[in-house]
């Protein structure tokens, strides 16, 4: 099987989708999955990112604007609130913002207070783990 190259930016900011929305990409050399999304409120590189509604296409790094607090994808450019771009849904990303508080090796999750960052796990949220930290921060 052939498998065709795909000349797409990651780092797009488009003010209109040029995607289909929801469209996953897959980059078989590094392991790594992207997901074409809208970004309710904007968002800057290593920002974690919740679904602001259960389409599954419009996110936000804002705590306030999360529907369910899912944590969606992590953001891998400056985002314009209401534009359209990229986010990582799989792999390691060494761009992820901690809370100033986490090990190497900690499993993390969405940070209860600070937008668009993560937070070192605890007993009662271990059901929302979405990486583990390769080291401290």
């Amino acid at each position: 099987m052939a498998l065709a190259q795909v000349n797409i930016s990651l780092t797009s900011n488009d003010a209109e989708a040029k995607e289909q929305m929801g469209k996953i990409i897959y980059d078989g050399s590094n392991g790594k999955a992207y997901k074409y999304v809208q970004f309710k409120d904007a968002a800057t590189v290593g920002q974690v990112l919740e679904y602001t509604s259960t389409s599954g296409t419009l996110v936000s790094p804002v705590k306030s604007a999360a529907v369910g607090r899912v944590a969606a994808g992590v953001a891998l450019t400056t985002m314009t609130d209401e534009y359209f771009g990229w986010m990582q849904i799989k792999g390691i990303n060494t761009a992820v913002k901690a809370d100033g508080g986490v090990a190497a090796g900690a499993a993390l999750v969405s940070d209860a207070s600070l937008d668009g960052r993560v937070e070192t796990a605890t007993t009662a949220t271990r059901g929302r783990v979405i990486g583990f930290s390769l080291a401290a921060d």
